[in-house]
């Protein structure tokens, strides 16, 4: 009977211990589905703005294949005649002083070998150019040009503007009826619109980084321009652990780095975005790689 009793205290024992094991893991399943739900919470509003940003450049530029302009450029294969080009361009200098991001565009014309740009300046004056030959950038507007078909637009590496800021080029191409380049339009974004209201309270270290490991935002506004200045990011060496596992895209929403929990979620800022909960495809082809996937994210 002695044996009998010993047996059942230690199953017993060896219940209660599976039981206290399981209660533990589900505790910490439990804990970890809830800091991916506040995850998902805090940075929605984040997610949301960069992804209205996308969507809306990217949308604007089927509205200017629908303008006289492009459509005469693509009819007859050369820059647009005198009054079409004066009201195109009274239009673009609307769009500047009304859309400060948008810093700069740039025409290409393959027939005349002319670079036409129209920018907006620091005190919120218009300069325009016009280059007579064939320019570096022009060479490099009509290679992007030529992989693009029907309306499909690029979004190019990011480059430092004269001003220093960091601008993303956009491009379309302008082709005729036979498929044949007769010019460019780019237009020149800056960066910064992408996280506009980012300021206000943002979680802690709230972070923006490229899928090549530079940061595009940060609350520390020194490492926001260390891409600008040509510095190594620091991200890696904010995340010495979990870098591999966030820049990998495996999914995980949730990463540890030393003693640190840190929430990352990706967004596909080049192909297809969320907005107000609809999945919305961006015609955009020639993608740099840097731009392939962003991910956001926040320490604990």
């Amino acid at each position: 009977m002695r044996i009998l009793y010993a047996m059942l205290a230690v199953l017993m024992v060896a219940v209660f211990a599976i039981t206290s094991m399981w209660y533990v893991g589900f505790q910490a399943e439990r804990e970890v589905a809830r800091a991916v739900v506040q995850g998902d919470e805090k940075l929605a509003s984040y997610i949301e703005r960069i992804s209205k940003a996308a969507w809306f450049i990217t949308a604007t530029f089927g509205e200017e294949a629908q303008s006289t302009a492009f459509q005469e450029v693509c009819a007859t294969g050369n820059e647009p005649s005198t009054d079409v080009k004066y009201d195109y361009t009274e239009y673009l200098r609307t769009v500047l002083r009304t859309y400060p991001y948008v810093r700069e565009y740039i025409f290409t014309y393959t027939a005349s070998g002319r670079t036409y740009t129209l920018s907006l300046g620091p005190q919120s004056e218009i300069s325009e150019e016009m280059f007579p030959t064939k320019t570096a950038a022009f060479r490099t507007r009509e290679l992007v040009a030529s992989l693009l078909r029907g309306n499909e637009i690029s979004m190019e590496r990011i480059e430092t503007y004269r001003d220093g800021s960091l601008v993303i080029p956009y491009t379309m191409a302008f082709r005729t009826e036979e498929g044949v380049v007769a010019g460019s339009m780019t237009t020149l974004i800056a960066l910064q619109e992408f996280f506009r209201d980012f300021e206000d309270a943002p979680p802690k270290n709230l972070f923006v980084v490229d899928s090549e490991g530079h940061y595009l935002w940060h609350t520390n506004t020194e490492k926001r321009g260390e891409l600008a200045a040509g510095k190594d990011s620091s991200f890696f060496s904010d995340y010495p652990e979990a870098y591999p596992d966030i820049l990998a895209g495996r999914g995980e929403r949730r990463v540890k780095d030393g003693n640190r929990y840190i929430q990352v979620r990706p967004i596909y800022v080049a192909f297809e975005v969320v907005v107000n909960c609809v999945s919305r495809k961006l015609n955009t082809q020639h993608v740099s790689p840097q731009h392939y996937v962003w991910f956001i994210g926040y320490e604990e």
